[in-house]
């Protein structure tokens, strides 16, 4: 068996490639482009022409590199830049790094701790996609968030009287407001039947808006610094025209991953969920793949998914904290379905409850019963089933699981 690490930047790979032993057959250095990728390939089958007698370690799973070498069948572990900074100190006391020294320690962890880690699991082109795309669909939500807030700051900075018309500004009828009367003088010097048909052409028809706005517009305003209103339209304009791009762009995602999450063989299970719809739906199931094989039992899925907390204990000494080292989007799509299922499931609201009245905090409580959640959603997973609350419910009971706050529950429902 042969052990590759792969220490990698923008414009170059560093290799170094490891027996059994330990010892180092080959190191040399490859550009980050497709003559560098076949270069690579055309080493390893020098050492090997087996893809099977050889194990790829790297830092990132995100690179054209993991995908190139993946195709050509090799099998590669993504290992986590700070586990890669603790094994350092098993060959070298000091601090001393580089870049051949940290392929070599990568090379070594696959031969020493393999069984520690898990390679980067393939799936389908489909799971692939859909995987993808909800990853770049959460970064232009948080891109659209970023831009909201900004909206909201500029706003109090020369037109406050906006911010109270609307509680949230991120909405088709708030942008079109503020495009058509960027100040309030812009709405001032037009008369109650302009303002009602310029609102209405465009759509904004909502009877209590549009009286809200038209007692707006007879008021008197804070008055403002005329350069500072100047500047700060400008700006305003800017971040509404960027909010309404985000906006169509994130249907056109919308309407893309339910289109893929409906070919997918997996959806009935993940939209059976309670509150889920397809969005969350498809995060969790890019998530969790469709690789049954891949996890055991749900013990190994949990601090993937940030829902097990870190124990630290020395003799009398224990302390439970949050576990921060996980999957980001697990953990951030869990936490959001479980928030979701509070108004959707009887039992999930009462769990929920139960956690705050023993005094923990709205995060704490959620993360408990995003915890609960995951076990579920793990089960149904590995049996091919879809939710249904009735026989979930049976099963607390059954096993005297709170069964004094569930019965009720289980009998209205």
């Amino acid at each position: 068996m042969f052990f590759c690490g792969i220490d990698w930047s923008d414009r170059e790979f560093v290799i170094v490639i490891v027996n059994e032993q330990g010892d180092t057959l080959k190191s040399f250095v490859v550009v980050n482009n497709a003559d560098g990728f076949q270069e690579l390939v055309n080493r390893i089958r020098i050492i090997t022409p087996d893809q099977d007698k050889i194990l790829i370690s790297i830092e990132t799973p995100n690179s054209p590199l993991v995908d190139y070498l993946m195709d050509e069948g090799y099998t590669v572990y993504a290992i986590n830049p700070k586990a890669v900074d603790r094994y350092r100190d098993r060959y070298r006391t000091s601090k001393a790094k580089d870049d051949f020294f940290d392929a070599m320690v990568l090379a070594n962890i696959l031969r020493t701790d393999r069984n520690r880690h898990r390679p980067i699991a393939s799936g389908s082109d489909l799971l692939r996609e859909l995987k993808i795309l909800t990853q770049d669909r959460e970064t232009f939500v948080q891109t659209q968030t970023k831009f909201t807030n900004q909206l909201r700051s500029c706003l109090k900075a020369y037109y406050p009287e906006a911010c109270r018309l609307f509680k949230d500004l991120n909405s088709p009828s708030p942008l079109t407001f503020l495009k058509l009367f960027p100040t309030w003088k812009a709405l001032h010097m037009k008369n109650e039947s302009q303002i009602i048909r310029m609102l209405k052409k465009h759509r904004v028809n909502t009877p209590s808006l549009l009286k809200k706005i038209l007692k707006h517009a007879k008021t008197s305003v804070i008055p403002i610094n005329s350069v500072l209103k100047k500047t700060k339209a400008r700006q305003m304009v800017t971040l509404v025209e960027q909010l309404a791009l985000l906006g169509e762009q994130i249907k056109t995602y919308d309407s893309a991953i339910e289109h893929l999450l409906d070919k997918h063989q997996d959806k009935d299970i993940f939209l059976s969920l309670p509150g889920a719809g397809s969005n969350l739906s498809s995060r969790l199931l890019s998530q969790l793949g469709d690789d049954r094989s891949r996890y055991q039992c749900v013990e190994e899925v949990r601090p993937l998914a940030g829902t097990a907390p870190v124990t630290k204990q020395s003799g009398n000494y224990k302390n439970v904290t949050f576990r921060f080292g996980c999957r980001k989007a697990f953990r951030n799509a869990l936490q959001l379905f479980a928030f979701c299922s509070l108004t959707r499931s009887q039992w999930a609201y009462h769990y929920y409850q139960k956690h705050r009245e023993m005094g923990k905090t709205h995060n704490h409580a959620l993360r408990l019963l995003a915890d609960k959640w995951l076990k579920i959603i793990f089960a149904m997973w590995k049996k091919y089933a879809v939710y249904d609350e009735r026989i979930f419910l049976a099963d607390m009971v059954k096993h005297a699981m709170n069964q004094r706050d569930y019965v009720t529950v289980l009998q209205s429902a």
